[in-house]
């Protein structure tokens, strides 16, 4: 199966120096599969829109799987708002959906993965930037709701990590170590197969 997966950092696999991210681990899972991994560091969804089609051009993807929306949380205090509006990112996530399916009707989205605040708010490299899981959450929840409309396959990420001692699966408090990578890995593999 050819399978397309577009997000961000997280995707990319940054931070993970064993095995370069959840995505090259997939490829390892599902080695009769070609798996193109699509994520760039710092891609809202905005920025997806904007490449998708060239991305996805002679592709011929049977999969496509969405990781991406942590960018689009960020709240940015000065402003009083978050980096992609809530309404605008929703509406994003839907054109995305409709272009996917111009391709096949085999699309995930792998939910948001939550954040260590301590070291988040503010980002030490973008002071002006907080990553929180509160917004996060709001985000992550926005897009099971549209899967559950669409009728698309979510895999949930955030809950499931919340639900254990996630800190320990991340570098600098905002993307996964190669302890979260592998448990990315191991979990989007259980859902997929």
């Amino acid at each position: 199966m050819n399978i397309c997966i577009f997000g961000d950092s997280i995707t990319e696999g940054y931070y993970d120096e064993e095995k370069n991210g959840w995505v090259n681990r997939l490829k390892a899972i599902f080695s009769d599969d070609e798996i193109c991994n699509l994520g760039i560091s710092g891609d809202s969804t905005e920025d997806l829109l904007k490449r998708f089609d060239a991305d996805i051009k002679d592709k011929n993807p049977e999969m496509i799987i969405f990781a991406i929306g942590t960018n689009d949380s960020v709240y940015l205090p000065a402003e009083k708002r978050n980096y992609v509006d809530f309404n605008k990112f929703n509406e994003n996530l839907k054109t995305l959906i409709e272009k996917s399916r111009q391709f096949t009707s085999n699309i995930v989205f792998v939910g948001l993965t939550p954040v260590d605040e301590s070291l988040t708010k503010p980002i030490p490299w973008e002071i002006e930037m907080h990553y929180t899981n509160e917004e996060i959450g709001k985000y992550n929840k926005a897009i099971r709701q549209i899967c559950e409309d669409e009728k698309l396959k979510f895999i949930d990420i955030f809950d499931d990590l919340a639900s254990i001692n996630y800190k320990e699966m991340l570098s600098d408090g905002l993307h996964p170590n190669a302890v979260g990578h592998e448990w990315m890995a191991n979990k989007i593999a259980k859902e997929l197969k």
